[in-house]
């Protein structure tokens, strides 16, 4: 294909009567920005250097043929490799049945879409270019069993943003679009408060998905000094086991955004 021809992205519902006009408006577009988290998430994962930001791909129209949704990524060619990328990552993992490689944000607004073809007995497709990838029914269930979970010790650095509440939250900001947050007892609320808009360092136990590193759960246990060259020091060791994967990360943002990326 011709790198100025635009490439078609369809996600399709068909069957039992599905059209616009039998689904409520709000319906639409709750579809069409699941689309886009779950899309945006999986590029933003797969491809870090990457502004999930900025426009990388545009909703082009519903079409009245059952309810086809289209899109199209932008007409540069790193863009429209890494968000086709990202597409054929998700359609795949309707054709394998395996989401253990994508990351949390993107599962949750998939399952919005499977819910949809639930409501209404319909099937859906992922298409591109209007050739099939892969589907899904009514039935089709997500599940992130083969997700063999990791808990480990670990400690995370960053600004505190907010705390506080009945049931204590903690939110602290990793980088510019990451913000860890989790639930912790009053007196650790008491200790951090203090130390509101400033760079703090928790120690706890962190669940994470040891295909994309990121973090889904966090207990704190310990409150420590800020020194963030611990972190780094930890991912050095970390280097010399992972295939060098860590080697293009080398400041303790970036290395807090790789593990917490959503």
């Amino acid at each position: 294909m011709n790198s100025n021809e635009t490439d078609i992205l369809e996600l399709k519902f068909e069957g039992d009567g599905i059209n616009p006009g039998k689904v409520k408006p709000h319906e639409i577009a709750e579809l069409i920005v699941s689309f886009e988290k779950a899309l945006l998430s999986t590029i933003k994962q797969n491809n870090p250097e990457i502004d999930s930001e900025s426009l990388l791909f545009t909703f082009q129209e519903v079409k009245n043929e059952s309810i086809g949704l289209r899109f199209s990524p932008i007409i540069q060619d790193i863009v429209k490799s890494v968000v086709l990328a990202g597409f054929l990552s998700i359609s795949n993992s309707f054709k394998e049945g395996d989401f253990s490689h994508l990351p949390s944000t993107a599962i949750a607004n998939l399952k919005t879409i499977t819910k949809f073809s639930k409501k209404y007995k319909c099937h859906g497709s992922f298409k591109h270019n209007d050739e099939v990838v892969s589907s899904f029914t009514p039935h089709t269930e997500i599940s992130t069993d083969k997700v063999k979970w990791i808990k480990q010790e670990t400690t995370i650095y960053g600004k505190l943003v907010d705390i506080g509440g009945e049931n204590p939250n903690v939110h602290i900001k990793i980088s510019d679009d990451q913000t860890l947050i989790f639930k912790t007892s009053e007196a650790n609320a008491k200790s951090l408060a203090p130390k509101l808009y400033e760079k703090v360092a928790v120690k706890g136990i962190a669940k994470f998905n040891p295909t994309t590193l990121e973090i889904v759960e966090f207990k704190l246990t310990d409150i420590s000094a800020y020194s963030p060259g611990k972190t780094f020091s930890a991912i050095q060791k970390l280097r010399n086991i992972t295939s060098g994967f860590w080697d293009n990360f080398n400041t303790n943002d970036e290395i807090n955004n790789q593990l917490l990326r959503d």
